[in-house]
């Protein structure tokens, strides 16, 4: 798997040696919604909106890492100045193992659908039903977390990993609960998430190119004249 950065999101190049968007660059179109906004309006200014967005994104860094070494067989410990809230999370996790049994399919799989491609954090049997799950430590579930499970869905369908998904949840790890967690199930079928998930596709597209826009280096001047004018 090979993927990169690029000035308009992440890229994966996929067997056949294309460039598709990830599912999470693809779903950045999608329309925040007022949580976002409150979220955003709570802060005092936008570094404070930065900060604290870098801390939870390497809080859901650190937890997705643990969980994947978790389902390894590995024994995890975090090292000394982690997010407390990180421990937190993960037991959230350990108790929702426990609680149901799953049989695992496959764990951060490398998924690649029509024109997308994504890792997908879990798919497992539980109850005789398969499901994709999501892991996610925002503060809300929010309507694209349900796109992106209805993506992995059908990719995993296509690529023959399974030869169905029953269900899909995005498993949300919380510090605010006893258990420190809660299984979130989309209200709409699985279809219905896709065709938004594919509408937002077309308009990533449209929006931002087929092919990943590479970096410019930005020329920095060093000789400089009166005669010159200023741009």
């Amino acid at each position: 798997m090979e993927r990169i950065q690029a000035q308009n999101g992440r890229f994966y190049k996929t067997p056949e040696d294309m460039w598709v968007p990830s599912v999470t660059t693809i779903l950045n179109v999608y329309p925040k919604g007022e949580r976002f906004f409150k979220w955003l309006g709570d802060s005092d200014s936008k570094e404070t909106a930065d900060a604290k967005r870098d801390a939870a994104g390497d809080r859901g860094t650190i937890v997705h890492d643990s969980i994947a070494a978790l389902i390894k067989g590995q024994t995890v410990e975090l090292p000394e100045g982690t997010d407390p809230k990180c421990s937190k999370l993960i037991m959230g996790f350990l108790n929702w193992w426990h609680d149901t049994n799953p049989i695992v399919i496959a764990s951060e799989i490398f998924l690649v659908g029509d024109g997308y491609a994504g890792t997908c954090d879990l798919l497992a049997n539980i109850g005789g039903d398969n499901w994709v799950i999501d892991y996610k430590t925002s503060a809300a579930v929010y309507t694209s977390h349900h796109l992106q499970t209805s993506a992995y869905r059908r990719a995993a369908e296509r690529q023959g990993v399974v030869e169905r998904i029953d269900r899909r949840g995005v498993l949300w790890l919380k510090t605010n609960t006893k258990k420190g967690y809660q299984l979130v199930e989309s209200d709409r079928p699985a279809e219905e998430d896709y065709w938004a998930f594919m509408a937002c596709k077309e308009i990533f597209h449209r929006e931002r190119g087929y092919e990943p826009v590479p970096f410019k280096e930005k020329e920095i001047k060093t000789v400089f004249s009166l005669e010159e004018g200023v741009v």
